[in-house]
């Protein structure tokens, strides 16, 4: 297969180790020509470059750059898309409130495009290692395809039918992730922490149908594998930004120089849950401490008087 991937940042370089061991021909593209340059005598087995119009005449195309990075880029590769099976492996919801699987649709014009997601650090993505993702497919078609890109005989995809509850936890495992950093971050135990999950969970397993996916997927490893990885490791940036959030660290150093993409979904979130009247308490008082400075206290309050 020919596979081409909008990006070459970790995570997109972690899923080739399995394309590459199916022989699959890989074509990485990045805006930096830098980025480009340094990655080159690293992968021999992979061809960079740094126009779109390369990533043509695909069998499929991978997404795997920074949620908020997707929308002006797919505006550029329009001109070159070619009908290829589209595969989102970014993670986040648009700040007008899209869901990147509706603006792929509505962009590119096309109804061939799947997600994935689940708990997978790119880091631990290496050849014989027992892992898996959540797929979700908006065509029937593309599942063989994706899987006989990605899946071997250690690395499995859960096929769902849900795209959109797919992408809700992917985003939303982000932000929860900051709040149980900041939780360790107050110097609360590990029991503090998962007493704060659980309910979170429940929240979550509320809350997706109403933004259009599906309550199972709650408990799917894109929803439940994913949270409990991301939001309890400090491999996670999300995780780690919500320690120095509670530590009361220097925030802005930390943001400049680590791609944070719950940061910038707390925004996306938060946007789409009032946009359809959706009572979702920690969302509100994440944004209110993150971008209104109000003081960390109604987060304590918050973690206190959950029943």
């Amino acid at each position: 297969m020919k596979i081409g991937f909008i990006g070459c940042g970790v995570y997109g370089l972690a899923l080739t180790t399995m394309m590459l061991e199916k022989n699959h021909n890989i074509i990485m593209w990045s805006k930096f020509k830098e980025e480009t340059d340094s990655l080159e005598p690293k992968y021999p087995d992979i061809r960079f470059t740094n126009n779109l119009k390369d990533i043509s005449n695909m069998d499929l195309v991978v997404i795997a750059i920074p949620s908020n990075f997707v929308e002006s880029t797919l505006d550029e590769f329009k001109d070159y898309y070619t009908g290829e099976d589209i595969l989102i492996a970014a993670k986040g919801i648009l700040n007008d409130t899209r869901f990147l699987s509706e603006l792929v649709s509505e962009t590119l014009n096309t109804d061939k495009y799947s997600v994935i997601s689940g708990p997978t650090f790119a880091i631990d993505i290496v050849k014989d290692r027992p892992l898996g993702l959540s797929l979700g497919c908006n065509n029937s078609n593309s599942v063989n395809i994706i899987k006989n890109a990605i899946e071997t005989d250690y690395f499995k995809l859960e096929v769902l039918d849900d795209v959109i509850g797919i992408e809700f936890c992917g985003a939303i495992k982000n932000v929860i992730a900051i709040s149980t950093g900041m939780i360790e971050g107050l110097g609360y135990p590990e029991s503090t922490r998962y007493k704060y999950l659980t309910y979170v969970v429940r929240d979550i397993y509320r809350v997706i149908n109403l933004v259009g996916g599906k309550k199972d997927t709650t408990y799917s490893l894109a929803g439940l594998g994913d949270l409990l990885l991301t939001a309890t490791s400090i491999k996670s940036r999300n995780y780690s930004l919500g320690l120095v959030i509670g530590s009361n660290g220097n925030v802005e150093e930390y943001l400049k120089n680590n791609t944070t993409e719950g940061y910038h979904n707390l925004v996306s979130i938060y946007n789409l849950i009032h946009k359809k009247n959706i009572k979702f308490d920690i969302i509100d008082i994440l944004y209110d401490i993150i971008y209104n400075n109000k003081d960390i206290d109604i987060f304590i309050d918050y973690i206190k008087r959950q029943v």
